[in-house]
C-alpha cells in the first residue's frame, strides 16, 4: 500500500453522485478520475510487465450513459477505506474561503463530437490540481449512486483524458 495522499468522500444527492476530493501530491493540471469495475488497487500484468492498478479492470459502465446535468448539495454520506495511495475518513470534506474549490458536473451529453465516442458511465469530471499538486474539488456525476458503485474502485489517472484514453493510474481507493 502506498502513502495516503488525502481523502475522497462520496455522497448521494438528487442530482447524482457527489465526489469531494481533498488530495495532495498529484501532477498539476486536470487529472482523470474514474470509477473502475473491480474492487482492487492491485497491479496486473500486461505484455510481461506489471502495471499499477490494472487488476481494477476497465472504467465502469462502458455500455451505460448518464442522464441529467446535476448541481446540488449532498444528502447522504459515505467514504472509502484506505487503499493504495488514497485514504478517507467518514466525515464530509470541509471547504473554507482560503481553500481552492471548484464544482464540475457531468450530465446527459457525454458524447464528444470531435472524437466520435460516448464516455463510460464511470467517467467523472476532470480533477483540477494546482501547480503545487493540491486538488480540492467537488464534482457531481448524474446517473450514479453509492449503491451502484460500492464494491468497485476509484482511480486517479495522471493528466486529462485524451479522447477515449486515460493516462497512467497514480492513485486508487476501493469503494467499500
Amino acid at each position: 500500500m502506498g502513502k495516503a495522499i488525502g481523502t475522497i468522500n462520496l455522497a448521494n444527492s438528487p442530482e447524482g453522485l457527489v465526489v469531494s476530493a481533498d488530495l495532495t501530491d498529484l501532477p498539476a493540471g486536470n487529472n482523470g478520475m474514474h470509477i473502475h469495475e473491480k474492487p482492487t488497487c492491485e497491479a496486473g500484468e500486461k505484455d510481461g510487465k506489471m502495471v499499477a492498478g490494472l487488476a481494477a479492470g476497465a472504467h465502469y459502465g462502458h455500455h451505460d450513459h448518464v442522464m441529467a446535468a446535476p448541481q446540488g448539495v449532498p444528502e447522504g454520506q459515505a467514504s472509502m477505506p484506505a487503499a493504495q495511495q488514497m485514504a478517507s475518513t467518514d466525515q464530509s470534506m470541509s471547504m473554507g474561503v482560503a481553500q481552492e474549490h471548484s464544482m464540475h458536473s457531468m450530465g446527459e451529453d457525454m458524447a464528444d463530437p470531435d472524437q466520435g465516442y460516448a464516455k463510460p458511465k464511470g467517467d467523472l469530471p476532470p480533477l483540477p490540481t494546482s501547480a503545487g499538486g493540491i486538488a480540492r474539488s467537488m464534482v457531481v456525476r448524474a446517473g450514479l449512486t453509492l449503491d451502484e458503485i460500492r464494491g468497485r474502485s476509484l482511480m486517479i489517472h495522471s493528466g486529462p483524458d485524451d479522447g477515449s484514453k486515460s493516462g497512467p493510474k497514480i492513485a486508487c481507493a476501493v469503494i467499500d
